[in-house]
């Protein structure tokens, strides 16, 4: 978390990790084992993928970032699987992403879905090779999904 100080600097702090704490606000956290695909076509590598989520009642955010080394003949957009918990079956996700030379990306999950799916904001796909794509994203899981691991 960054606060800004009075001499208007941004500094970043940590909140005391502790499972009893977390059990008290509700909060769960963890790491996501991602896998990285195409949705037409192959990605040959994907590479240095790190992800991770923090989840508050029903409420989860998921931050990640992978390098697409070698996009092969990977097309249309970027299919994330390995969601912690899957989405609400009412409703999807939106979030932003940002390629490392491409610029900004759109990331949208589907109802009831365990995937994320990555594509640039003008409708292209997100990545060529040597790409960094990374980001964040926010949804909702059902109540019977919202209880603590």
């Amino acid at each position: 978390m960054l606060v800004e100080n009075s001499a208007n600097v941004r500094t970043a702090f940590s909140i005391p990790d502790h499972p009893r704490l977390r059990r008290l606000v509700g909060q769960n956290r963890g790491t996501v084992t991602m896998d990285v695909t195409s949705a037409t076509g192959t990605i040959t590598s994907v590479t240095n993928k790190e992800s991770y989520y923090i989840k508050y009642g029903n409420q989860v955010t998921i931050y990640f970032t992978f390098t697409v080394a070698n996009n092969g003949t990977g097309a249309t957009y970027i299919t994330v699987t390995g969601m912690p918990y899957p989405c609400s079956s009412t409703i999807g996700a939106s979030g932003t992403a940002h390629n490392s030379t491409l610029g900004l990306c759109e990331v949208w999950v589907a109802p009831t879905f365990s995937t994320f799916n990555i594509r640039l904001y003008t409708g292209a796909y997100p990545a060529v090779n040597g790409d960094v794509i990374y980001g964040s994203f926010t949804y909702f899981v059902n109540s019977t999904d919202a209880l603590l691991v």
